[in-house]
């Protein structure tokens, strides 16, 4: 397996969990540092590595009921590259498949000149995931999963910060969204809603509070989190 084709694996495993991971995402980053300086058996490493992820999944997605499969199987499909733009496109409208129409609103949603049209739609696909049944989930390539009704909302709640894609700023609006992502489970915004309450930061400050969601971000896997109870 070509180097290049396993930093893809691996950025791309590092993306769908937001950037989280626990303390194997730094053996892994050290991996994948010798491996691009031409180090061959840490290179034969993280193929076998990968090889041993493609296996497991393969054989986790075989257990699966059919919506939890078709999720699973959208996120492999994704990293193998079979699915393009207009693949998405097709999910998104004929096969309405949520997980598509979220990594879209993701990528598409954030690029500059969008069209007022994408911007209406994927407002309106994004503000319903976040509030469908909480058994669809968002499976992350490290095994977490987690409601993907909570992965939605909190793009919700990271957009209205921004006002640059698809909401004006609206911080008010931000931290309902963004307790309504920590309410169904999404690990960076029950760190990032610990952070506002152990600083004060637009809610009133509760060391209490900021603790639980500390500890419940970390119990999901958030290695920040996990960091931040340490010290």
């Amino acid at each position: 397996m070509r180097i290049n084709t396993i930093l893809f694996s691996i950025m791309a495993s590092l993306f769908f969990t937001a950037c989280g991971g626990g303390d194997n995402a730094a053996s892994t980053k050290e991996q994948v540092q010798k491996a691009a300086a031409g180090d061959e058996v840490a290179m034969r490493d993280l193929e076998k590595q990968v090889v041993e992820k493609a296996k497991a999944e393969k054989n986790a997605i075989a257990e699966l009921g059919a919506p939890e499969k078709q999720a699973k199987q959208f996120y492999w499909d994704l990293v193998a590259g079979k699915i393009n733009e207009d693949a998405l496109r097709k999910l998104t409208g004929e096969d309405e498949n949520i997980h598509a129409q979220v990594y879209t609103a993701r990528t598409v949603g954030r690029r500059d000149n969008l069209a007022g049209a994408d911007r209406k739609l994927f407002i309106e696909w994004l503000e319903h995931i976040a509030t469908v049944d909480k058994s669809h989930l968002y499976y992350a390539l490290n095994g977490g999963k987690y409601p993907l009704a909570g992965e939605a909302a909190f793009m919700i709640s990271e957009d209205y910060l921004n006002a640059k894609w698809l909401y004006p700023t609206d911080t008010v609006k931000a931290l309902t969204w963004l307790q309504k992502a920590a309410d169904a489970g999404q690990p960076e915004a029950m760190y990032k809603l610990a952070i506002r309450y152990q600083y004060g930061l637009d809610v009133s400050e509760d060391v209490d509070t900021a603790n639980m969601w500390m500890k419940k971000s970390a119990d999901a896997g958030w290695r920040a989190a996990s960091d931040a109870l340490k010290n």
